[in-house]
């Protein structure tokens, strides 16, 4: 099964994408910023990130950016936030953000740029 970590701090955002995701027969992990996806990230093994941009502690951009520097580099990053700002949108993709969604969100959508991640990984794998 397929584990994705989701870190936003928005409680009914991640209770509700968790809910639709595990309905998808994937295994979703929340952490609500920064800080806590870093732990999560030591301890665990997941196959895309989703992460949000503004939280408390540590943002999303800081995030990307540890994933990208550190031995995480092989993880999808998906960044879904409701940031229309173009220069934040590029900072994202220059810090390694391989997608940005913007909230709120399409749920078909969601599911096919997971897959698209996921396939995409799977081939680089390979």
């Amino acid at each position: 099964m397929k584990h994705i970590l989701l870190v936003d701090n928005d409680v009914l955002f991640t209770k509700t994408i968790t809910s639709l995701l595990q309905k998808e027969h994937l295994d979703v992990s929340v952490a609500k910023d920064g800080k806590e996806a870093a732990i999560a990230l030591a301890a665990g093994d997941f196959d895309l990130v989703i992460t949000d941009l503004f939280m408390p502690y540590s943002n999303g951009f800081e995030l990307v950016n540890t994933i990208r520097q550190n031995k995480f580099t092989y993880i999808p990053i998906m960044v879904v936030s409701n940031v229309t700002k173009v220069q934040s949108i590029a900072n994202c993709f220059r810090l390694g953000a391989d997608i940005y969604l913007q909230k709120p969100l399409s749920f078909p959508l969601l599911l096919s740029e997971i897959k698209n991640l996921m396939l995409n990984q799977r081939n680089v794998a390979a």
